[in-house]
């Protein structure tokens, strides 16, 4: 089994208020996720904020005309800093996403912290080298960019270069 992990850092040029306001309403997780996933929110979460033991049920597309169901929970919930999302279902053996915030002089550092388990033991590590991995990292690039575009009045597009990102792998 061999376990992927992910790590992304930015600085977003505003208030503890505001970040924490926008990451912890789920609906903002359709302007978060880019168009190749064709990303659809199942769980009516329409003026909801996420809480602790929350579930939340998605339509995401993984390959060419093939759709899964993916659910997640919403762990260990601290307001104002952190929060976890664990997939209960879905495309991945494992999938556990770490979102932190903390108040900078600059404004807010937020960290992704994103670690993985593919299913299919070789085979799925064959398909993350080729496809998996790749996806991950446009994903967290499209996130990346919009939070820059929202919270930073900028373009973001070709500022990859300033992304403090490390795509790692561990075998078990």
């Amino acid at each position: 089994m061999s376990v992927y992990s992910l790590k992304q850092e930015q600085v977003l040029h505003t208030t503890l208020d505001r970040v924490w306001d926008y990451i912890s309403t789920p609906i903002n997780l359709n302007d978060l996720t880019p168009e190749f996933l064709q990303f659809e929110i199942l769980s009516d979460v329409r003026g909801q904020k996420m809480f602790q033991g929350q579930f939340l049920e998605y339509k995401v597309k993984i390959f060419p005309a093939v759709w899964t169901t993916w659910v997640t929970e919403i762990k260990h919930v601290v307001d104002y800093h952190s929060f976890v999302d664990e997939q209960r279902v879905g495309p991945f053996k494992i999938w556990y996403h770490r979102h932190v915030i903390t108040e900078v002089p600059e404004g807010v550092h937020m960290l992704d912290e994103v670690h993985w388990v593919n299913p299919l033991g070789p085979i799925g590590d064959v398909a993350n080298s080729l496809y998996v991995g790749p996806r991950v990292r446009k994903i967290f690039d499209h996130r990346y960019n919009r939070l820059e575009e929202i919270f930073n009045g900028g373009n973001a597009v070709n500022q990859n270069a300033q992304m403090s990102t490390n795509l790692t792998h561990h075998a078990h």
